[in-house]
């Protein structure tokens, strides 16, 4: 089933965390987010709307196309487009999908999760995951209104794309896995 994602909703509090306690995250430099190492912000657990929690060495494990964004309407179209472009192609071509979407750049969390709820299919693909803090997003050095495309193997980062090039051009995601 297609994911349908926020659009037009701002959020602002906590999710608890189905993985046990919260971790502290230290800062990570934007710089140190590409290379040949695993990526340690990937190796904690993040939880899904329903505070499902999932362990990131196990999510990001193999062939993975992580589309990291927030729930504003600035970015709404273009995440619903990406994930139907994605997912027609993630089984034929042997990757999965995961959204991150970073909770804080939202005005209105309860509200943002609440939609979320109603509008995503746990044990669906794709995997729709949410950052509180937007940790992630600041690894990355991801503008507060933007969407980015990374694909990545066992946790290292492949490949990086702005989301509206993926949505132009969406066979170079699978070719990023092919070098």
């Amino acid at each position: 089933m297609t994911l349908r994602l926020l659009v037009g909703v701002f959020l602002g509090t906590a999710v608890l965390s189905g993985c046990g306690e919260e971790e502290s995250l230290q800062p990570v430099d934007p710089q140190v987010v590409s290379g040949e190492s695993p990526l340690e912000i990937l190796d904690r657990c993040f939880v899904d709307p329903n505070d499902q929690g999932y362990l990131g060495l196990e999510v990001f494990r193999g062939d993975v196309v992580l589309v990291l964004s927030a729930p504003v309407l600035s970015q709404g179209e273009l995440q619903q487009e990406l994930s139907d472009l994605l997912m027609d192609r993630a089984e034929a071509q042997g990757f999965k999908v995961v959204f991150l979407q970073d909770l804080s750049q939202a005005l209105f969390e309860s509200v943002a999760l609440s939609i979320m709820r109603e509008r995503w299919e746990p044990d669906s693909d794709p995997l729709l995951l949410v950052d509180s803090e937007g940790e992630v997003r600041k690894a990355f050095g991801l503008n507060e209104a933007a969407t980015l495309v990374v694909t990545l193997r066992d946790r290292v980062v492949l490949d990086r794309f702005d989301g509206s090039i993926v949505k132009d051009d969406p066979a170079i995601v699978p070719a990023a896995f092919a070098r």
